[in-house]
Order: C-alpha cells, then sequence, then structure tokens
C-alpha cells in the first residue's frame, strides 16, 4: 500500500516537474538564455536533471532582475 501511494506521488512530482519545466521554456523562448539551454540539452540529453537545475537557476534569476527592473 505505501509503495503504491509512493509510486503514485512520484508521478504527481514528475509530471508537476515537467509542466513547470515546459513553461520556462516556452516562457523563455524568444531569449537568448533558453536557446543555449535547449541546444544544450538536444546535446547531453544524459544530463537532463542538470541542465533542468542549471536552466531553473538561469530562469530565476532572469525573473528576478525582471521584476527588480520592472519595479525600479
Amino acid at each position: 500500500m505505501l509503495s503504491r501511494i509512493q509510486l503514485w506521488l512520484q508521478h504527481l512530482f514528475y509530471i508537476f516537474f515537467i509542466a513547470c519545466i515546459t513553461y520556462k521554456i516556452k516562457k523563455m523562448l524568444s531569449s537568448s538564455i533558453a536557446c543555449s539551454c535547449i541546444a544544450m540539452e538536444n546535446i547531453c540529453l544524459k544530463c537532463v536533471f542538470i541542465f533542468t537545475r542549471i536552466m531553473l537557476v538561469h530562469c530565476i534569476e532572469k525573473q528576478i532582475m525582471i521584476e527588480k527592473g520592472f519595479s525600479a
């Protein structure tokens, strides 16, 4: 029973994670960071988790800079 719940939660986490990454990529398609990140993903599929972590950091940093720029 517990393993079924864990498996279900794991699938739910992956679905949410992929949806979040997809949203970030779509939101940043016009930026050079997104283009380079997508190119990195195509070259190194085995490093997809490292890639997504790096991309999220870039995306979050850029979003913070944009928000600070608009609020200033």
